[in-house]
Parts: C-alpha cells; sequence; structure tokens
C-alpha cells in the first residue's frame, strides 16, 4: 500500500490565509515603526490596534508566519555568547526598593555622549532605531521614550 507522500504528486505550500493580505499592511507599518520588535510584541501591539477597531484578534503564530513569508522577521542573535555564570548575590532589606539596575551610554552622531540608567531594551529599541543628532536633540526625545515604553511597549512588567 503507498503512504501518504507517495501519493502526493503536488510539493506542500506554505499555509496562506484569505485574511492575511488584510493584515500585512498594519504589520508592516508597526515593523516599521518599531524595527527591533519580535513577533511577540508585533502581534500585541497589532491586536491592540485591532481591538480598537472592533475587529477580530489575531494568533500570534500567525503574525510569525506573515512576518516569515514577507522576510519581516528580526533576524536571530545571542547564540554565539558564552555563558555568563552569575555568582554574585543581591539582598534587598525591602521589596522594590529600584527600579533599575542598568546603565548605557551611547554616543551620538556628533560625538556627543549620552549617560543613563535604564533597562537593555531602551537602547535596543529606541536608541538603536532613531537618529541621534546631536545630546540637544536626543536629551529632548528621552522623555517620549520612556513614555511609550511604559505606557505602549508590550512587556510583562
Amino acid at each position: 500500500m503507498p503512504t501518504l507522500r507517495e501519493i502526493r504528486t503536488k510539493p506542500r505550500r506554505s499555509y496562506h490565509k484569505a485574511q492575511d493580505a488584510a493584515v500585512l499592511p498594519r504589520i508592516q507599518a508597526l515593523v516599521a515603526k518599531h524595527p527591533t520588535y519580535g513577533y511577540r510584541r508585533i502581534a500585541a501591539l497589532l491586536n491592540r490596534e485591532l481591538r480598537s477597531l472592533n475587529l477580530p484578534a489575531v494568533n500570534h503564530k500567525r503574525v510569525y508566519r506573515i512576518l516569515k513569508n514577507n522576510d519581516l522577521l528580526l533576524e536571530r542573535s545571542g547564540f554565539d555568547r558564552p555563558e555568563r555564570t552569575h555568582d554574585g548575590k543581591v539582598i534587598m532589606l525591602r521589596s522594590n526598593p529600584r527600579w533599575c539596575s542598568d546603565g548605557l551610554e551611547f554616543t551620538c552622531w556628533n560625538g556627543d555622549v549620552i549617560r543613563l540608567a535604564f533597562v537593555k531594551t531602551l537602547k535596543r529599541d529606541y536608541v538603536r532605531a532613531n537618529p541621534l543628532l546631536d545630546a540637544e536633540t536626543v536629551l529632548s526625545l528621552i522623555g517620549g521614550w520612556i513614555e511609550d515604553y511604559n505606557e505602549n511597549h508590550p512587556h510583562s512588567g
């Protein structure tokens, strides 16, 4: 008796839903606005947008497939880094006394240097995705970045 593979004459094509074309422009706009976001964050923003328009939500797997089929996925990174051992101890006398323990420094295009104490996602999602002309311009943008991170940026916190 022949197997299913032997019976199938046409090669398998990738799966497409008819509604994919309707959400693709929205996804492309979100990726253009947030070029460092992965498929789960793009799905969260897309569904927030769709809910505000009383349209049905989209599964994150579908967003992944649409991104993949249109070459919009982020490149995978961080897989060649050596594993770091965390052998230190952090002991807090009370809960929630600080909200951040990360610092970052970046150089503007004119050579000015900005130093901040914030989480790495600020650098990944805002610093790398915006023009850094000079310190004055960047300092005027930081407040909006922090507000966007706290109000709109999909994250578990």
